[in-house]
């Protein structure tokens, strides 16, 4: 099971660096309005929050030393807003950069994580009444968390009138 896991992650990966294909630096935090509705999550809040989330709850579920650059957490975590001030963010290329080097560390953790800690209770209290055990909340972090927000960011390229990614 934990290498569908490990292929889903790093099928999210590849994802993630063909959706980034195409979007020019300035356009990393542009917000289009879509029938009346602005997309706040553009493309550098996206990859951010990926590489933060990912390199999280590495930490507090695979016991792993911090992937998580210092301000991360504010900039790119849950509850965060996404701005259009391209200067509160990275550049394209050292996001994209993090999110590969996080996914790296975080996989090869996963895989020669101990099935006793995966079976530990999840210590993410808001979230340990759906997803209960750390096998499981990893599980969902690795695969559906990320394919949520790609989803995000394939909608944002096509309002911004690019094409399919692939």
């Amino acid at each position: 099971m934990r290498n569908l896991i490990l292929h889903t992650y790093s099928f999210n990966l590849m994802y993630a660096q063909k959706l980034l294909d195409g979007i020019a630096d300035d356009q990393m935090t542009v917000q289009p309005t879509v029938d009346g509705h602005t997309l706040k999550n553009h493309p550098a809040w996206i990859i951010g929050h990926l590489a933060n989330t990912s390199a999280g709850f590495g930490t507090m579920l695979l016991g792993v030393e911090s992937q998580q650059p210092d301000g991360w957490q504010e900039k790119f975590g849950a509850g965060s807003e996404p701005v259009a001030d391209a200067s509160q963010y990275p550049d394209k290329q050292s996001l994209a950069d993090k999110l590969a080097d996080v996914h790296a560390f975080v996989a090869e953790s996963f895989k020669n994580v101990d099935d006793a800690r995966l079976a530990e209770p999840n210590p993410a209290e808001r979230l340990a009444q759906v997803f209960p055990t750390i096998g499981e909340m990893i599980t969902f972090v690795l695969t559906s968390h990320e394919a949520t927000h790609l989803g995000q960011l394939s909608t944002w390229r096509r309002a911004m009138g690019l094409p399919s990614a692939f």
